[in-house]
């Protein structure tokens, strides 16, 4: 029945209950709020698995921020233990997401029509009506879901500065996710779990409230929300992945936070990095190619050391084109005087140190001489550098 061309008067609000119906179950025979807790989980699991199969099967190498050696020898917890708690976190975020499902109530179509010529009954007939069924169908959906994202991201942003900030926060809660200093996808909710739950699950839950999502927006932002952080941590910068190339808070960009070096830098997450700008928060040091190939070849002469055989470190030590981080110079971004591997002077300098002493409160002195260790090999590099003119 088309409703449009029976009346010009305002129909009456709201609309009568013989034209409302529950809205149909995305998949049939499931309820929505089931949906709505699955389709994160996943959608986790299936982005995380697709960059594992890359790392199992050596593709895509030459996009890698780091080498399989670096995972081996640089991460100081084991894969069993971040499935584990991935999946603790995964339980509880199940459980609130199936209580405010049952707490929200049944979502019902049928009343659209009244809703919009409650309002704009003037423009019946008029081709501004046509707008204004575009803006009530597509544009105010566009405009809620941007603002659950910045909702989540400033959340996200200012809890997880204060759990670098504050020096019982990050040794009780936020440390455990930063055993990880060569993050990989399925280690992206590897947290603690009251961790997990407040900065993952409840602030993804107010962002839905108060951006006035609806039942299937929810569903998306749940989702794309989850596969942002997931590809955040995959530790491949590429250039060809859209959640990469659309958004500068990426994989390559998050993955300085997770240095020794840049620990307390980088905070935005997972969408944009509006709040690092605006509260000088982003990592200032310029190019960090000298440090991730120093980082390479460190974990490869800890290799060596284990007893791996030759042909063993070649397969999975061997130097990698970073394509994701360019090969200039470090200080500053610019390609002169071949690279600069120690960290400039003044604010980079100020954000290292700090990051630095948070590291050792936390993993104690090993953690300093790794560094160190680190700017011995960057130097080489550097030194290798203007020999060869480039680094490999």
């Amino acid at each position: 029945m088309n409703l449009t061309n029976t009346t010009t008067s305002p129909p009456p609000l709201p609309p009568p209950a013989s034209f409302l119906k529950p809205l149909p179950p995305l998949i049939s025979g499931v309820p929505d709020s089931i949906v709505l807790v699955i389709l994160p989980i996943a959608a986790y699991w299936v982005l995380s698995l697709f960059f594992h199969f890359l790392d199992v099967h050596d593709l895509l190498a030459s996009y890698r921020l780091h080498t399989p050696a670096e995972v081996l020898k640089r991460n100081h917890v084991s894969r069993r233990e971040v499935v584990r708690d991935v999946i603790v976190q995964q339980i509880i975020q199940t459980i609130v997401g199936l209580a405010i499902g049952v707490s929200e109530p049944e979502e019902m179509i049928g009343g659209e029509w009244w809703e919009i010529m409650g309002l704009y009954s003037k423009f019946m007939g008029d081709w501004r009506y046509k707008l204004v069924e575009v803006a009530y169908w597509y544009l105010i959906p566009a405009a809620r879901f941007w603002v659950a994202i910045f909702i989540m991201d400033t959340w996200q942003y200012f809890l997880h500065r204060l759990m670098h900030e504050v020096k019982w926060l990050y040794k009780t809660f936020h440390s455990r996710h930063h055993r990880l200093y060569v993050p990989y996808a399925f280690g992206a909710l590897y947290n603690h779990p009251f961790e997990g739950l407040l900065m993952d699950t409840i602030g993804a839950g107010i962002a839905y409230k108060i951006s006035g999502l609806r039942i299937r927006g929810a569903m998306t932002f749940f989702t794309f929300s989850t596969m942002k952080t997931v590809d955040d941590h995959c530790g491949y910068a590429l250039p060809f992945d859209p959640l990469q190339y659309f958004f500068w808070n990426n994989a390559g960009y998050h993955d300085v936070h997770h240095q020794g070096w840049g620990i307390k830098t980088n905070f935005s997450q997972p969408f944009f990095i509006c709040w690092d700008r605006w509260l000088g928060t982003q990592w200032t040091g310029g190019d960090v190619s000298a440090r991730y190939a120093a980082s390479r070849e460190k974990a490869a002469e800890q290799l060596a050391k284990d007893g791996i055989t030759p042909k063993q470190k070649e397969n999975i030590t061997a130097s990698i084109p970073q394509k994701g981080v360019s090969p200039t110079a470090y200080m500053n971004g610019e390609a002169t005087n071949g690279l600069k591997p120690r960290i400039p002077n003044g604010k980079p300098k100020a954000q290292a140190d700090g990051s630095r002493r948070q590291v050792i409160d936390i993993d104690g002195s090993s953690v300093l001489r790794e560094e160190q260790n680190e700017e011995t090999a960057a130097e080489n590099v550097r030194l290798r550098t203007r020999v060869n003119g480039s680094v490999r």
